[in-house]
């Protein structure tokens, strides 16, 4: 079929609710841009002072040029004290402190701004590292791989086109790469873009002369193709007069997967499976980038509640006004990630090459497991999706051969996909059963405790089975299942909240003590093997300290599972 000539329309500008930011979306763009963050002091770059000094009149601040012989501008407070990177701590942008352009990112409460207050942001973005072509082309650049994504996700929801090009001479950056954004716009937003007199003269000028307006307001359709397999999808109608809603990337569509049924989903994706599943998602192709979702999730700085604007939260809880279920999907690609990030830090191409007091298998894990840590322990309900592998196992008794189904990376007891696996309360097999006699897609099977042939298993009594698998399915039987396992302990279930009592070295030692004990009366070797992969070979956790936090919880999460298995009640 021929498709040329055929398209869908652009969305229209998303808009959220206004937040009430102390630093403002331009001044957040303009010093993303072209700020500096790594010193003691606000430093800001530009070739004259029209952005500087709108900056200090937003800030209520004053500004100077910090010498003749240099382009960059410092900021006063009204008390005339030069304003300090320490200013920002207890700000939007307290995760920018520190970092280096090529690792700067946008904070994602600014891309949950309204309409208007993200063209702020965008604005600042562009009068700093924004240029308008003499025929039309509106272009950003960065060196920095987050902040390129940030951008493109900015500008779609602004109801623009937005790809990017990659310049290929390594050697000319620090880090290796830089990004231009190609940003195409509709004309009725084309001119908000910039707020720069030069930028805005250049748009008016190419407007003047330009013979022949494409007003860009549609994407074009340039392939549909079969995937060639059958899946599981639903045909539904939006109840408006279009029936028109926006899918992944603010692309306008009317069908689409079935997917992330569960409570507010997030999606962070290590992979492009992602691009077809509708709803709020972000990619990961970097650990920093990871690192920093975590960071906005859970950080306890104090923000405006935007449902009484007299009233003060946690970041975190403004985060789960909307987000209840973070789902990463593969945590074998963020596994992967993790390692790059440790082999680039040191210079290495494989994380054997590095040695020392800690190798870098140690080193990566550590990170990886103080991250997943940290997510889950605030309250989210935290989903990791990973692919299966089929390895052989022999009968000790019998001899016989079969094909045990499991988690990737389960052999491995030091990986972090391993870890991971530990760690979740919950651990599934979704079976696919096939299609039926009319070659229609049957829904599969989740297999909750382990079998024969597959993994799986619980902290819980839950079912062995939820057939047929849905979201609303795995609700039930998770809620059945924790009801159920209190009701069997006499045990009464409350609502989670989060705690600052911080579990010492001393409470984690006495919190282990009954488990290892009693793991450690059955199976020694098993006991003292999770005590050694965390501690290394020797390590004793009466030996330990509060440098080894992350490791004694480790163990204890390990020690735990390790009871469940085998059926060891612990007093």
């Amino acid at each position: 079929m021929n498709y040329k000539g055929r398209s869908i329309p652009l969305c229209n500008p998303v808009d959220y609710e206004e937040k009430n930011f102390v630093v403002p979306p331009y001044v957040a763009g303009s010093l993303i841009g072209n700020g500096s963050f790594r010193g003691k002091y606000l430093e800001y770059s530009s070739k004259d002072d029209t952005v500087p000094e709108y900056i200090a009149q937003l800030m209520g601040w004053s500004f100077k040029k910090s010498s003749e012989y240099n382009y960059t501008y410092v900021f006063y407070d009204k008390n005339g004290a030069k304003i300090t990177i320490e200013y920002f701590l207890q700000t939007e942008l307290a995760e920018l402190i520190g970092k280096y352009s090529y690792e700067k990112t946008i904070p994602t409460i600014y891309m949950l701004g309204s309409a208007k207050q993200r063209f702020e942001l965008l604005n600042g973005l562009m009068d700093t590292d924004g240029s308008f072509g003499l025929r039309g082309g509106i272009v950003f650049t960065t060196t920095s791989h987050i902040l390129k994504d940030d951008m493109i996700e900015l500008c779609r929801s602004l109801g623009m086109k937005a790809t990017t090009t990659e310049d290929k001479r390594k050697h000319k950056y620090k880090s290796g790469e830089c990004f231009s954004v190609n940003i195409c716009s509709p004309l009725s937003l084309k001119g908000k873009i910039f707020t720069l007199k030069e930028h805005k003269q250049r748009y008016e000028k190419w407007l003047a002369n330009s013979k022949k307006l494409n007003n860009n307001d549609s994407l074009s359709i340039v392939e549909i193709y079969p995937l060639n397999y059958k899946t599981e999808m639903t045909c539904f109608v939006v109840d408006s007069d279009d029936h028109l809603f926006l899918m992944n990337d603010y692309i306008v569509t009317h069908n689409t997967f079935q997917s992330m049924k569960l409570p507010k989903p997030l999606l962070l994706m290590t992979e492009a499976g992602g691009n077809g599943v509708k709803g709020f998602k972000k990619p990961v192709n970097k650990w920093a980038k990871f690192k920093n979702y975590v960071a906005q999730l859970t950080s306890e700085k104090m923000v405006d509640d935007p449902n009484n604007k007299d009233n003060k939260i946690p970041t975190y809880e403004l985060m789960q006004q909307k987000f209840e279920t973070i789902v990463i999907d593969t945590v074998e690609n963020l596994v992967e990630l993790a390692e790059q990030a440790t082999c680039q830090e040191f210079g290495v191409r494989d994380l054997s090459e590095i040695s020392g007091r800690q190798n870098g298998y140690s080193i990566y894990r550590k990170d990886f497991k103080t991250q997943v840590n940290n997510l889950c322990s605030y309250g989210y309900t935290v989903v990791f999706i990973g692919h299966e592998e089929k390895v052989e196992i022999e009968d000790e008794i019998t001899g016989e051969k079969y094909t045990f189904v499991q988690p990737k990376g389960s052999n491995n007891e030091k990986a972090s996909t391993r870890f991971v696996r530990d760690l979740c309360d919950f651990c599934m097999y979704l079976k696919p059963n096939g299609i039926d006699a009319n070659g229609d897609t049957i829904p599969s099977t989740a297999i909750c405790k382990q079998t024969k042939h597959a993994f799986a298993r619980s902290r819980y009594a839950i079912q062995t089975f939820i057939n047929p698998f849905s979201a609303d399915n795995l609700v039930d039987a998770i809620v059945k299942a924790i009801e159920r396992s209190a009701e069997n302990e006499g045990a009464n279930l409350s609502d989670w909240k989060i705690t600052h009592d911080d579990y010492t070295r001393d409470d984690w030692v006495s919190l282990i003590e009954p488990y290892y004990k009693a793991v450690y009366s059955r199976y020694p070797d098993k006991a003292k093997g999770i005590v050694s992969s965390e501690l290394g070979e020797g390590g004793k956790v009466s030996k330990a300290t509060n440098e080894n936090l992350v490791e004694l919880e480790n163990i204890y999460n390990k020690l735990v599972t390790a009871a469940c298995d085998a059926g060891i009640v612990v007093e």
